[in-house]
């Protein structure tokens, strides 16, 4: 019998020795499920911000194309004459430009029907000098054939002048970078 009761102490003992192991793994398993829980919370925020930052780079680039679409037909004249006369009224400035636009296009040699033009239109604010302007086609084989032929301004009244396709702010960077 006193073997006996030795021999329970000796397992109450170790019983205590793994019930005590089994609560600090216990307390080690809980530490570690809020670890996961934190790490899940964090994938999930950086999973948040990589899905808008995805978001946001696709509407970047469908905006980009959507500007590139409408300016696809476009051309810009600078150091085009600008109408100073300021008692002109918007439509008299518009027809000057219209006009301006038509005078740099014979100079070239090149024939464009005055409703082949969309619009002629300055952008910028105004200074001392002539403000851009801008023109836009209704067919692109407009566009380009004044732009094949703007090398041909040279030696006439409108060497000054400069002819360049209507890039949108992307592609103007893009061209200085291959330069």
């Amino acid at each position: 019998a006193a073997g006996i009761t030795t021999k329970m102490k000796e397992l109450e003992g170790r019983l205590e020795g793994v019930e005590k192991k089994v609560e600090d793994s216990s307390k080690e398993v809980k530490g570690l499920a809020k670890k996961v829980e934190r790490v899940e919370e964090d994938i999930k925020k950086k999973d948040d911000k990589v899905d808008r930052a995805v978001k946001e780079a696709e509407y970047r680039i469908s905006e980009e194309m959507r500007e590139r679409e409408a300016r696809r037909r476009n051309i810009i004249l600078h150091c085009v004459g600008e109408d100073r006369n300021e008692k002109s009224s918007g439509k008299e400035r518009q027809e000057w430009d219209r006009k301006s636009c038509f005078n740099v296009f014979n100079a070239m040699g090149v024939k464009i029907e005055e409703d082949a033009v969309r619009f002629c239109r300055r952008v910028g604010e105004r200074k001392e000098e002539p403000r851009p302007l801008v023109c836009s086609f209704w067919e692109e084989k407009d566009r380009n054939k004044v732009l094949r032929n703007a090398r041909k301004l040279e030696g006439s009244d409108f060497e000054d002048v400069s002819v360049c396709p209507d890039l949108t702010r992307k592609q103007r960077e893009e061209e200085a970078d291959m330069r």
